[in-house]
Formats: structure tokens, C-alpha cells, sequence
């Protein structure tokens, strides 16, 4: 759930027939936590907010009794097995291109060792590529040059070890421009493959 931001990951624990009820809000995405209404489960009716991460908020009675900070070892402890089961949120990698080619430039030829690795790294992971062009030349010229590109991207990561039948390749051309420009102008960082890690 994304509030404020943030991700957040929350659990409600309720019980049938259980007087008392209570929210536990772990860290969110690079340790940020928004907010999260919490509710009493008979009324429907705003009991808190709790908005600190690794806290937890007791319910009973129609009311907020406890609103406590727990360590990161006490959630752990509790929670663990099912925090081990929580995806990771997807990363993106920005690759971009020299002019009208499918040549990566430097500085991104060096961030494909750290892709490679965060691929190894995920067990059953799932990859998208996408390749964009700049707005220089003919659109249809770009649709295919957009495709070679995350063609080509692909084809580098299966030679260094990745499975093929984990990766999607498309290209949008000209169409998705990260830098508005005019017609025939060139631009580094539209000339991008983006891949989704997920």
C-alpha cells in the first residue's frame, strides 16, 4: 500500500470474537513509513494513526489502549517467517546509447556488472526490457532501433548467465520521452533501455 510515499507493510491481527485487536507497522521502503489509519474491526470507525515504523497500536473496547515502539529484533523474532516472504520491491536500471546505435555509453556499460549481480542475487526473478530512442530520425526506424536495443540488452545478460525465458523485451521508439523535445532532436537520455528487475 503506498501512503504518503512510502511503502508500507501492516499487519492487521484480528480474531473472531477476540476483545482485543492490534496493528503492527514494520519499516518501509528505505526505512520511511508514511501513515496507516487504524480501525476499530466491529465499527469501522478511526481508532489511531499510526505513522512510526517497527510500533504497534493495541485496540479494544472501540479504542486505542497501547501504542508502543518494538525493535527491529522483537518484530524479527515474531514476524520473521512472514517478513522472509515479502517480495522485494522491483529496481530499475537506466541504460543509455550513443546516437542511432545500440552501443551502450560508458557510464552505463559499467553499471551492467551491478545489474547482473542484483539478478543473481533475487531468487525467481522476473525481468522486463525497454528499449526508447530519441526523437532524431523516422518513427519507424526508432520502433525497430527502440526493440534492438532491448534485444541487445538481453542478449549481453544471457551470455553472462541469465536464463532466457525470464526476460521480456519491447520497444516504445520515440514515444516515451524522459526529455520533451521537438522532432529530430537528439538526446541522450531519451536513447535508454529500462530494466525492470522484479
Amino acid at each position: 500500500m503506498k501512503i504518503g510515499g512510502a511503502l508500507l507493510i501492516s499487519m492487521l491481527v484480528l480474531t473472531t470474537g477476540c476483545a482485543r485487536t492490534g496493528v503492527t507497522m514494520f519499516p518501509g521502503e528505505k526505512g520511511e513509513a508514511g501513515a496507516v489509519a487504524v480501525l476499530d474491526p466491529n465499527t469501522g470507525a478511526d481508532v489511531a494513526v499510526l505513522d512510526r515504523p517497527n510500533s504497534r497500536n493495541g485496540i479494544s473496547g472501540g479504542r486505542s489502549v497501547s501504542m508502543k515502539s518494538v525493535s527491529a529484533n522483537a518484530l524479527n523474532a515474531r514476524y520473521g517467517d512472514l517478513l522472509s516472504q515479502v517480495p522485494e520491491q522491483p529496481k530499475l536500471f537506466v541504460l543509455y546509447f550513443r546516437q542511432g546505435s545500440t552501443d551502450l555509453v560508458d557510464e552505463s556499460n559499467a553499471l551492467i556488472p551491478e545489474l547482473f549481480q542484483e539478478l543473481k542475487r533475487r531468487p525467481g526473478v522476473d525481468v522486463q526490457i525497454v528499449g526508447h530512442t530519441d526523437t532524431v530520425g523516422d518513427g519507424g526506424a526508432n520502433d525497430a532501433l527502440s526493440v534492438e536495443r532491448a534485444r541487445s540488452v538481453a542478449t549481453m545478460l544471457v551470455s553472462m548467465g541469465m536464463a532466457g525465458d525470464i526476460v521480456r523485451s519491447t520497444g516504445r521508439g520515440e514515444r516515451e520521452p524522459i526529455e520533451p523535445t521537438g522532432d529530430n532532436v537528439a538526446s541522450v537520455f531519451n536513447r535508454r533501455v529500462e530494466v525492470f528487475i522484479k
